[in-house]
């Protein structure tokens, strides 16, 4: 049997496709993910698509767990704490499909 393709932290591709795919459609109807700081050293981003919040820690670029601690912060939105302005700039690049 083949394997599927993989990506970070060994999550399967098909994961990020989607991720990528919603914040297209996202986009192409005219809604963003919203970048907020509330306070220092916390990144939130909101209207993040569904396929997305299934990714926090892959997107924190932890595969430990270790690192930021992402925290969902209702049906749309993650938090994550204890970011560098490179982490958060890095999430970002990645929400931005």
């Amino acid at each position: 049997m083949a394997r599927g393709d993989v990506g970070l932290c060994n999550v399967p591709q098909y994961n990020f496709d989607m991720c990528r795919d919603q914040i297209k459609s996202q986009v192409d109807k005219g809604v963003k993910i919203w970048t907020s700081i509330p306070s220092a050293g916390t990144a939130q981003f909101n209207d993040v698509p569904p396929a997305c919040m299934n990714l926090p820690v892959v997107l924190s670029g932890s595969c430990t767990g270790e690192g930021p601690r992402p925290v969902p912060c209702g049906s749309a939105c993650i938090q994550f704490r204890g970011v560098t302005d490179d982490q958060m700039r890095e999430i970002s690049s990645y929400l931005r499909g």
